[in-house]
């Protein structure tokens, strides 16, 4: 009841979220719905692959470029966000009024471009003063003296693996392995930070599955 008296912030109602792939659509989100209201602090917790970056990532329009909103709405200050198309007007929400703190750096900053460049970039995009990341630190730690404790080599290692991309296969579910599988039993992922390929039998991916499955099932009603 103490939410009735606090401002919503965001509201998100039967958002859905499909991407192309391969000629075909994936509903990765289907039916979502939250509020966020002023003054708090909202967790979303899932497995791996389940979509919670997705659907926080339409709330600033990033979006994989195969990817859209197909349904639902996405409230903020009156608007729907789910109705925005154009990179101009995401542009006057993100960065400005909603933003992301991005959980890996890793695989948040491009390794080909000094990271200053990259911030430089954004701050252009976001400030018309153009002020300099040494500017913004200033300003942030004001009434402070930093001083540089540790200079390093900016280095990029992905930490994407065979392991981790098959868990991500296998979160899709069965019927959307078995489309896959329809479509063409041999599957090739590729990292879209360090291009790595990794390749799949969809057919031994579904035995899997269904081993997993039986496996749980068995956890939850063991046989007396």
């Amino acid at each position: 009841m103490e939410a009735l008296n606090k401002k919503t912030i965001l509201s998100a109602r039967d958002v859905e979220i499909q991407f192309s792939l391969r000629g075909d659509k994936l509903t990765a989100i289907r039916g979502c719905s939250l509020d966020l209201y002023e003054g708090e602090t909202l967790a979303i917790v899932g497995e791996s692959g389940s979509g919670k970056s997705v659907f926080t990532k339409s709330f600033l329009g990033m979006l994989d470029q195969n990817g859209s909103i197909t349904g639902g709405s996405i409230m903020y200050e009156g608007n729907d966000l789910a109705k925005y198309t154009t990179e101009k007007e995401w542009r006057t929400i993100r960065g400005k009024k909603i933003s992301m703190v991005m959980q890996d750096p890793m695989t948040s900053l491009n390794p080909v471009f000094r990271i200053g460049a990259q911030l430089d970039e954004v701050i252009a995009l976001h400030d018309g003063e153009g002020k300099t990341p040494e500017d913004m630190m200033q300003l942030a730690l004001a009434g402070f003296t930093p001083n540089v404790l540790d200079e390093r080599t900016v280095q990029y290692q992905c930490d994407c693996s065979a392991e981790r991309t098959k868990e991500m296969l296998l979160s899709l579910g069965r019927a959307e392995l078995e489309r896959m599988r329809d479509e063409d039993p041999n599957c090739e992922v590729v990292c879209h930070f360090c291009h790595s390929k990794y390749q799949y039998d969809l057919n031994a991916l579904l035995a899997e599955y269904d081993a997993q499955a039986a496996q749980a099932a068995e956890a939850e009603h063991p046989i007396q």
